[in-house]
């Protein structure tokens, strides 16, 4: 039987920070630091735009998230944009995080319920934003612990293979770029 139950019922949210980009320091090639458009069109984020150094990443401990980790968009037009990560990051202050033992579940979980998640922000200020109490509180329709086990279970070896394939598909595209690149000299 079906159960509605808050997001924080899954596991711990955490929401983003962005270290001082004031102190260069903190950006180096150390930790992945995930952004809104790391998230865009796949459903795992294997690659991001921007790295922290471990300087930055230390200035900011408790913002570290375990590979396997949703994460949600929750500010203007991308709110309830949905991914799962794929190693150790941080992400910014537009993405909240999920650390739970069912991310697969809560993956298609959160992208059926993408237009009641975007509603609640709707009104807070010029741009859409869903702060992290109204996320984590955000209740979703779920079955009860022992089905959640199983769904998860099925849907964790569909993800592994899209996974393994979404990192066959970067790797081809890294051999097309340098294949292009040698071929024009």
């Amino acid at each position: 039987m079906a159960q509605a139950k808050p997001i924080k019922h899954f596991g711990t949210v955490i929401t983003g920070k962005t270290p001082s980009t004031d102190c260069l320091e903190y950006y180096g090639n150390d930790i992945p630091f995930i952004k809104t458009p790391d998230m865009h069109g796949t459903p795992f984020v294997t690659t991001t735009e921007c790295y922290l150094s471990k300087l930055g990443a230390e200035s900011q401990t408790n913002k570290y998230i375990p590979e396997f980790s949703l994460i949600v968009a929750c500010i203007g037009a991308n709110a309830g944009e949905v991914a799962i990560t794929t190693y150790q990051a941080q992400t910014n202050q537009q993405i909240n995080a999920a650390i739970t033992d069912y991310p697969c579940t809560l993956y298609f979980a959160i992208k059926d319920a993408r237009e009641e998640l975007r509603a609640l922000g709707d009104g807070s200020s010029t741009m859409l934003n869903i702060n992290k109490s109204s996320f984590e509180n955000f209740e979703l329709l779920l079955p009860c612990k022992e089905g959640i086990v199983k769904l998860e279970c099925l849907l964790r070896s569909v993800f592994d293979y899209i996974h393994f394939n979404v990192l066959e598909i970067n790797l081809l595209e890294e051999y097309k770029a340098l294949l292009v690149t040698t071929l024009s000299r």
